[in-house]
């Protein structure tokens, strides 16, 4: 491989955010990238040459080698370890828990194995925690029915021995009055929520907790009220049939979001005076708990989205790298054939290399764009611009790329028409649509370029090229898609998503027309 190549290659390594290791089919590490340096606590160049394994704690070890062993005997692309916890062993002895998507891919006939790692430590203690917290919620309901059960057991042998009716009530008058005084000691020590007793209209007969985090009132405001008052208007039948199911003996245990808070809800029927029948209902504000619960799924389908790009990141890369490398490397084993006779054959050659390089500076830079939309780190920066030149500038830039006898005819405001915007924004939209249009445009064809600057700033940019099926024009600004026409044109299927999200950024518009072997145009709309 050229230095060129070797280069570029290491550009797309060392500017992963996450860990990259490309080892050969016995095993051994070739290429790491500082992500995974920094994750395994190696100093440069200290794991090039060893065996992946030192990487995996002792007891693992065997098995990874046959795993690996099969890998390489039958590779594709897939997760490791589904359902299950991989460790990973950093240099200092420490284990820690990752996530692993393998790959592969062919160079100078050896297949190659390529390792993305994920440092999930983080994650497994958001999960711990939500996990903790579940447990703990759980213990309390389970210790809160069992003191209900105990409390009832005593009120029932009490009720055995008493012979009249009287006698009866002021017991359970008694009980109940110790059951209250049971609940208010737990809501005092209960900051999240609130015990709440109904009768079988469920109207309030005991309260207590932190109520105003809800309902604005005290306790004895509430008592003699009916509880479904306390809800929204449009969560009160769904409320009342879980309520209602729970006065028929069920276990009812269910969440409502009122307001931009969550609550959850706990109800379980007390016999505690075998003459009334009451309702309890714990609630407890579960917001902070199902925010949490939220950002973990949130990871995780952020995640799932990062190795599928990943995926598909290496399939591609693996087959747009492998013509111009290949280009590349037949042209230099030819170049030196040639003595200074046959300086046509030899330029012709260096050309080709020059064009090859070209094209993989286009797919490196695409990636490098992409990372940088994905991570949030590409803002505005807008200064006045004179937008006539600006122009004729990005057009002559562009020039070295076009096909044989293809033109430019450009259309341009008046000389000295300033704008304020963002000129690298603008630069990189107008040499990606320009491009394009030569792309897939032929030899000797024209490409207009029209350009005005009033109250907003628009441009067009029109083709006579190949053209997008119309059933695959929806799918035109999406990552990695390619019309079913271009497949014999290089590209990586990003360029044009690229455009629209800088599009975003400046505030504009992008809209286009095509008809398939007619050409295509292209509008720009972004306000000045």
């Amino acid at each position: 491989m050229s230095k060129d190549g070797l280069d570029l290659l290491n550009r797309i390594f060392t500017s992963s955010a996450e860990g990259m290791i490309i080892v050969d089919r016995k095993g051994h590490i070739m290429v790491v990238n500082p992500s995974a340096r920094d994750m395994f606590g190696y100093s440069r160049g200290d794991m090039l040459g060893i065996k992946i394994e030192e990487l995996i704690p002792n007891g693992l070890r065997a098995k990874h080698e046959k795993h690996r062993a099969n890998y390489v005997k039958e590779p594709k692309s897939r997760r490791m370890g589904n359902n299950m916890d991989l460790l990973a062993l950093k240099s200092n002895g420490e284990t820690f828990p990752t996530e692993i998507s393998l790959s592969y891919l062919k160079f100078n006939d050896e297949m190659l194995v390529v390792a993305f790692i994920v440092d999930i430590t983080e994650r497994k203690k958001s999960e711990e925690m939500v996990r903790k917290h579940r447990e703990e919620l759980e213990n309390y309901a389970q210790n809160l029915e069992k003191r209900v059960w105990e409390r009832t057991q005593e009120l029932e042998h009490l009720n055995l021995g008493l012979q009249s009716q009287v006698q009866e009530r002021k017991l359970a008058e008694k009980a109940l009055e110790e059951s209250q005084n049971l609940y208010r000691a737990i809501a005092k020590n209960f900051p999240n929520g609130v015990i709440n007793v109904f009768d079988e209209q469920l109207n309030y007969v005991f309260v207590d907790g932190s109520l105003k985090q809800r309902t604005g009132n005290g306790s004895k405001d509430l008592i003699g009220t009916n509880y479904l008052l306390q809800f929204p208007e449009k969560d009160r039948d769904f409320a009342k049939k879980y309520l209602e199911n729970a006065m028929d003996g069920e276990e009812v245990d269910f969440e409502l979001k009122i307001g931009k808070d969550y609550y959850h809800f706990i109800a379980t029927l007390l016999d505690e005076s075998n003459v009334d029948v009451h309702l309890l209902v714990v609630e407890e504000k579960i917001t902070e708990k199902k925010k949490a619960q939220e950002e973990i799924i949130k990871n995780l389908e952020r995640e799932k989205e990062l190795n599928e790009l990943k995926s598909r990141f290496v399939s591609m890369a693996s087959h747009e790298f492998r013509t111009p490398l290949s280009t590349i490397l037949s042209s230099v084993s030819l170049i030196n054939r040639y003595d200074d006779s046959k300086k046509e054959k030899r330029d012709r050659h260096v050309n080709r290399i020059k064009s090859s390089v070209q094209n993989l500076t286009s797919i490196l830079n695409d990636f490098l764009s992409l990372e940088k939309l994905e991570r949030g780190l590409i803002v505005t920066e807008k200064i006045d611009i004179r937008i006539g030149s600006f122009i004729k500038e990005t057009v002559d830039e562009v020039s070295g790329v076009l096909k044989p006898e293809q033109v430019i005819r450009t259309s341009l405001p008046e000389n000295g028409k300033e704008i304020y915007s963002d000129p690298k924004l603008l630069k990189n939209i107008l040499l990606n649509l320009l491009s394009n249009a030569s792309k897939y445009s032929e030899s000797s064809s024209t490409i207009y370029l029209d350009v005005s600057a009033e109250e907003e700033l628009r441009v067009s940019v029109k083709d006579e090229g190949i053209g997008i099926p119309e059933h695959e024009q929806k799918n035109l600004f999406q990552q990695f898609f390619r019309a079913g026409n271009v497949t014999n044109i290089q590209g990586t299927g990003l360029g044009l998503n690229i455009v629209k999200r800088y599009v975003d950024l400046l505030g504009g518009s992008i809209t286009f027309k095509s008809k398939q072997n007619e050409g295509s145009t292209f509008n720009v709309i972004i306000p000045l």
